[in-house]
């Protein structure tokens, strides 16, 4: 079975870094393209080989509020650095997101976003992403985040 690779460049189309649609740039793990699989290209074509529910098990979605929005300046293109709320077990943790074609910071506070928590953390430039910020492209260039329709409790698990 041939294996995708969590590059960079997932990051940056889909949120930002190891958040989502991940602001590019050197860190101690490598460039963005070498470390996403979510990358546009990917979002966008075929389906991958099938997996066992046992190793869709393994990752850690979880939902959590946006609790501070930062410009990201330092990235190669447009992005937020995000703090969000995952509750008392999680924490808060830090996630980048190329999403400012689509929100404003404002837009983007206390809002509700689904993120991967059990990435090791990625460099991310001179930021630390600690979460993977979940979203897909809108066919424009943009990052739609993936948010729960409907106010539910911080930290809850996607199944």
């Amino acid at each position: 079975m041939k294996e995708r690779r969590h590059t960079d460049r997932g990051h940056r189309d889909l949120s930002g870094g190891h958040g989502t649609r991940a602001a590019g740039g050197a860190g101690s793990g490598g460039t963005t393209r070498e470390r996403g699989w979510l990358a546009g290209a990917i979002a966008m074509s075929a389906p991958g080989p099938p997996l066992s529910y046992a190793e869709f098990d393994r990752v850690d979605i979880r939902v959590g509020r946006i609790v501070d929005v930062q410009d990201f300046p330092e990235a190669r293109k447009p992005a937020y650095k995000l703090m969000i709320d995952f509750g008392p077990d999680i924490g808060i943790k830090t996630s980048s997101a190329q999403a400012t074609a689509l929100y404003s910071k404002e837009q983007l506070r206390e809002r509700l976003v689904m993120a991967v928590v059990n990435f090791p953390p990625k460099q991310i430039g001179p930021y630390r992403s600690e979460v993977l910020t979940l979203g897909v492209p809108d066919g424009q260039g943009g990052v739609v985040l993936l948010m729960p329709e409907r106010d539910v409790p911080i930290g809850g698990r996607m199944f």
